[in-house]
């Protein structure tokens, strides 16, 4: 009779624990959509800044400077918006210092920022939001960003192309036998001189997609001193491949 009893008991956790597992799953599936963000700094990183899905929760950001800081999560088909944490007589506030729109069906995307002067004694931001999803992104392309405060020039296989400041464009790219795509690009300064003009490679398999993106060093919106520019200014590259699953193919379209 014990043996049966703890039997039974076994069986009756397990039901349980596979019914509050099924619980937990179809309370995720439920619930409401969430975005995935990641953060890049224009020239210096920045800190203190937060999102929230809730309006109520706020979620510290990394925004490192030219690099993607860890992922953080906002309510879907809503507006990118960063907030600094502040205090009143009520306690800790938040209040919104940058904010920018995506695509509605949008799922994850990369967020680049830029400081601009203070306004009203608070810090500003320009946001510039790239939705990151197969369908907008997918495999095989290669997206090229000018995440610089000058117009570029860009040659990617045997295509040339102008690429104006914070423009980005997906273009078809083929790769070499060794799944390489060859780029050269430059910046146009103020004065009319051009950046030295940078070599680079972007991997591109089958099921991948190509990331590049031109970047400059020492030189923000707010510089006009000719001499600095063109002591200072300097174009490097940053690419990356990201291998995507195939989608299924829809036979009733």
């Amino acid at each position: 009779m014990n043996v049966r009893r703890l039997v039974l008991r076994v069986l009756l956790s397990f039901a349980a624990f596979v019914f509050s597992g099924a619980l937990l799953h179809a309370q995720t599936a439920n619930g409401p959509a969430r975005t995935e963000l990641r953060f890049m700094s224009w020239e210096v990183g920045q800190t203190g800044l937060f999102v929230t899905e809730n309006d109520r929760d706020f979620t510290p950001i990394t925004a490192p400077a030219y690099e993607l800081g860890q992922p953080v999560f906002v309510r879907a088909a809503t507006p990118v918006r960063i907030y600094e944490q502040s205090t009143n007589d009520q306690g800790v506030i938040y209040i919104a210092v940058g904010e920018t729109g995506l695509p509605a069906g949008c799922r994850t995307a990369h967020v680049y920022l830029i400081r601009r002067p203070d306004r009203d004694g608070r810090r500003d931001y320009q946001l510039i939001a790239l939705a990151n999803d197969a369908e907008t992104f997918p495999a095989g392309k290669v997206r090229l960003f000018n995440f610089s405060p000058w117009p570029g020039a860009i040659q990617i296989g045997g295509a040339e192309m102008n690429l104006p400041s914070l423009e980005w464009r997906v273009v078809d790219a083929v790769p070499d036998r060794k799944n390489r795509v060859t780029l050269r690009a430059a910046l146009q300064l103020p004065e009319g001189d051009w950046t030295r003009p940078v070599r680079d490679l972007v991997t591109l398999r089958e099921n991948y997609r190509g990331s590049v993106t031109l970047l400059h060093t020492r030189r923000s919106f707010d510089e006009t001193d000719p001499e600095s520019v063109r002591s200072q200014a300097r174009l490097f590259i940053q690419t990356t491949s990201e291998y995507l699953n195939p989608q299924p193919v829809d036979n009733n379209r």
